[in-house]
Protein backbone atom coordinates (compact mmCIF):
# COMPACT_ATOMS: atom_id res chain seq x y z
CA UNK A 1 0.00 0.00 0.00
CA UNK A 2 2.93 2.34 1.02
CA UNK A 3 4.06 1.76 -2.67
CA UNK A 4 1.12 2.93 -4.75
CA UNK A 5 1.07 5.89 -2.64
CA UNK A 6 4.59 6.55 -3.45
CA UNK A 7 4.21 6.02 -6.90
CA UNK A 8 0.84 7.92 -6.83
CA UNK A 9 2.66 11.07 -5.14
CA UNK A 10 5.58 10.80 -7.96
CA UNK A 11 3.12 10.84 -10.53
CA UNK A 12 1.37 13.90 -9.31
CA UNK A 13 4.52 15.66 -8.67
CA UNK A 14 5.35 15.31 -12.18
CA UNK A 15 2.49 16.21 -13.59
CA UNK A 16 2.61 19.33 -11.60
CA UNK A 17 5.99 19.84 -12.65
CA UNK A 18 5.44 19.40 -16.33
CA UNK A 19 2.06 21.89 -15.83
CA UNK A 20 3.54 25.35 -17.02
CA UNK A 21 2.12 28.55 -15.22
CA UNK A 22 2.66 32.57 -15.96
CA UNK A 23 2.41 35.08 -13.44
CA UNK A 24 -0.27 37.58 -14.98
CA UNK A 25 0.25 41.36 -14.25
CA UNK A 26 -1.70 42.68 -11.32
CA UNK A 27 -4.60 45.53 -11.84
CA UNK A 28 -3.12 47.93 -9.75
CA UNK A 29 0.25 47.43 -11.93
CA UNK A 30 1.34 50.86 -13.64
CA UNK A 31 0.93 51.21 -17.35
CA UNK A 32 1.63 54.34 -19.25
CA UNK A 33 -1.46 55.05 -21.88
CA UNK A 34 -1.67 57.53 -25.01
CA UNK A 35 -3.32 57.18 -28.38
CA UNK A 36 -6.08 54.46 -26.49
CA UNK A 37 -3.06 51.80 -26.05
CA UNK A 38 -1.33 51.33 -22.65
CA UNK A 39 2.22 50.08 -22.78
CA UNK A 40 4.25 48.56 -19.95
CA UNK A 41 7.34 49.77 -18.08
CA UNK A 42 10.00 47.45 -20.41
CA UNK A 43 8.71 49.27 -23.43
CA UNK A 44 8.93 52.41 -21.96
CA UNK A 45 12.23 52.31 -20.73
CA UNK A 46 13.68 52.04 -24.99
CA UNK A 47 11.17 55.17 -25.11
CA UNK A 48 12.95 58.91 -25.27
CA UNK A 49 13.04 61.55 -22.45
CA UNK A 50 11.20 63.64 -24.99
CA UNK A 51 8.27 61.14 -25.98
CA UNK A 52 7.36 59.91 -22.14
CA UNK A 53 5.86 63.45 -22.02
CA UNK A 54 3.04 62.29 -24.25
CA UNK A 55 2.33 59.59 -22.10
CA UNK A 56 -0.09 59.53 -18.90
CA UNK A 57 0.83 56.62 -16.11
CA UNK A 58 -2.19 54.85 -13.94
CA UNK A 59 -2.81 51.46 -12.58
CA UNK A 60 -3.84 48.64 -15.39
CA UNK A 61 -7.42 48.15 -13.87
CA UNK A 62 -7.45 52.13 -14.60
CA UNK A 63 -6.56 51.63 -18.24
CA UNK A 64 -8.90 48.51 -19.19
CA UNK A 65 -11.80 50.32 -17.57
CA UNK A 66 -11.09 54.07 -19.75
CA UNK A 67 -11.47 51.46 -22.67
CA UNK A 68 -7.32 51.50 -23.26
CA UNK A 69 -5.64 48.73 -25.56
CA UNK A 70 -2.66 46.72 -25.37
CA UNK A 71 0.11 47.96 -27.68
CA UNK A 72 0.89 45.23 -29.56
CA UNK A 73 4.17 45.43 -29.35
CA UNK A 74 4.39 45.83 -25.34
CA UNK A 75 2.12 42.51 -25.31
CA UNK A 76 5.04 40.93 -27.78
CA UNK A 77 7.47 41.61 -25.19
CA UNK A 78 6.35 40.37 -22.97
CA UNK A 79 5.68 43.56 -20.64
CA UNK A 80 2.28 42.14 -19.23
CA UNK A 81 3.32 38.95 -17.69
CA UNK A 82 5.79 37.51 -15.77
CA UNK A 83 8.59 34.50 -15.46
CA UNK A 84 7.18 31.14 -16.23
CA UNK A 85 7.21 28.61 -13.77
CA UNK A 86 5.23 25.33 -13.03
CA UNK A 87 2.07 24.01 -11.28
CA UNK A 88 5.06 22.38 -8.47
CA UNK A 89 6.92 24.79 -7.56
CA UNK A 90 3.61 27.62 -8.11
CA UNK A 91 1.90 25.09 -4.75
CA UNK A 92 5.37 24.77 -3.06
CA UNK A 93 5.47 29.01 -3.10
CA UNK A 94 1.85 29.10 -1.90
CA UNK A 95 2.05 26.82 1.30
CA UNK A 96 4.87 28.71 1.60
CA UNK A 97 7.77 26.14 1.74
CA UNK A 98 9.92 28.30 -0.97
CA UNK A 99 9.54 31.73 -2.09
CA UNK A 100 9.01 32.26 -5.61
CA UNK A 101 10.55 34.57 -7.86
CA UNK A 102 8.12 37.49 -8.75
CA UNK A 103 7.58 40.27 -11.07
CA UNK A 104 5.17 41.94 -9.29
CA UNK A 105 4.73 42.94 -5.51
CA UNK A 106 1.62 42.83 -3.66
CA UNK A 107 1.09 47.00 -4.10
CA UNK A 108 1.73 46.40 -8.03
CA UNK A 109 5.56 48.00 -8.18
CA UNK A 110 8.18 46.02 -10.19
CA UNK A 111 10.73 44.06 -8.75
CA UNK A 112 13.21 45.42 -11.12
Amino acid sequence: MKEKLAIAFIIVCWLCYSLGTTEKMPSNATVYVSNNEYFGRPTMEIVSSVDKKKFKSMTLEKARNAGYKPNKESRENGDFIGEDSNLLFYIIGEIGIIKPAKRWNPDGSQNY
